[in-house]
């Protein structure tokens, strides 16, 4: 398996790019940068954006609790959704 950068959570170097998030495969730390782009979230509308009120607010990753990354591809707002009961 290729080396993955540092993870700021365990610091070891299995932190690795999945596209609108990084991920670590050892510990579970996930984190995004307003510089880096959402991308593989697929075609078509996303939510509205709260911020920017364009349909381009998409998932990006679900969590083990069920909660919902999602981020805008027009201006990268950011939120997480609550898990639905």
């Amino acid at each position: 398996m290729p080396r993955g950068a540092q993870c700021p959570g365990c610091a070891k170097l299995t932190f690795f790019d999945k596209g609108s998030y990084d991920e670590c495969s050892k510990c579970g730390y996930i984190g995004w940068s307003w510089k880096k782009g959402v991308a593989g979230v697929g075609r078509g509308k996303g939510n509205t954006c709260p911020n920017c009120h364009n349909q381009t607010l998409h998932k990006v990753k679900t969590l083990s609790n069920d909660q919902t990354i999602r981020r805008c591809g027009v201006c990268d707002y950011s939120g997480i959704e609550p898990a639905t009961t």
